[in-house]
C-alpha cells in the first residue's frame, strides 16, 4: 500500500512538471477547438444551463481551475462547474452542473 502511494505521488509530480514546462497552460478557444460531448449537451438541457454561459466560464480568466486526475480539470464561476478534458488540440466539455450551495431556485 505504501508503494502505491509513492508511485501515485511520483506520477502526479511528473504530470505537474510536464504541465508547467509545456508553457501552454492557458485555455484558449482560439487555438483549441471546443467540443461539447453528448453527455454534456444532455446535462445542459436537463439542468437548464445556457450554452453561452458555459462558454463564458471557459473563457473567463476569473474562473477557478480545479485539477482532476489525468487530462481532466474543471472550471467554476462559483455558481456553475464545467468539467473539461484535453485531447490534443481539442477541448471537450465532459459535463456541466450547478454548484449546490449557489444554485438559484
Amino acid at each position: 500500500m505504501k508503494l502505491l502511494w509513492i508511485i501515485l505521488i511520483i506520477v502526479i509530480t511528473i504530470g505537474f512538471l510536464v504541465y508547467k514546462v509545456s508553457g501552454n497552460n492557458e485555455i484558449s478557444s482560439e487555438t483549441e477547438e471546443l467540443i461539447f460531448s453528448p453527455h454534456a449537451l444532455q446535462r445542459i438541457q436537463e439542468r437548464n444551463i445556457p450554452e453561452d454561459l458555459v462558454k463564458n466560464i471557459i473563457n473567463d480568466r476569473n474562473s477557478v481551475v480545479n485539477y482532476r486526475f489525468g487530462n481532466r480539470f474543471s472550471l467554476t464561476n462559483g455558481e456553475i462547474t464545467v468539467v473539461l478534458s484535453r485531447h490534443f488540440d481539442k477541448l471537450v466539455v465532459v459535463t456541466v452542473y450547478w454548484n449546490r450551495k449557489k444554485r438559484k431556485q
